[in-house]
């Protein structure tokens, strides 16, 4: 079963000028992960272990709703496909 994560990658190529990185989706496979990257970016700071943002961010509510309707959609996605054909996927 596909599990999906907000996170943020660490390093300088990940990073903007203005200090902020992109938030991903980790897609977790069969011992796997691949990132879809989102519209968002954020401050390294405000992003928790769990894939929540810090309510120390202005923008935590919004972005914790957005990142949590995108997770949705991929969750669906999933079960839409079902559990027989997930499990042939790489």
């Amino acid at each position: 079963m596909a599990t999906f994560k907000p996170v943020i990658l660490k390093g300088g190529r990940h990073f903007k000028a203005d200090g902020t990185t992109n938030i991903k989706i980790r897609l977790y496979h069969k011992g796997l992960s691949q990132y879809i990257a989102t519209e968002y970016f954020i401050e390294p700071s405000f992003m928790g272990g769990d894939g929540n943002i810090s309510s120390a961010s202005l923008e935590s509510e919004t972005l914790n709703y957005e990142l949590g309707d995108i997770l949705q959609r991929f969750r669906n996605i999933c079960i839409q496909l079902g559990s027989v054909r997930t499990k042939k996927m790489s």
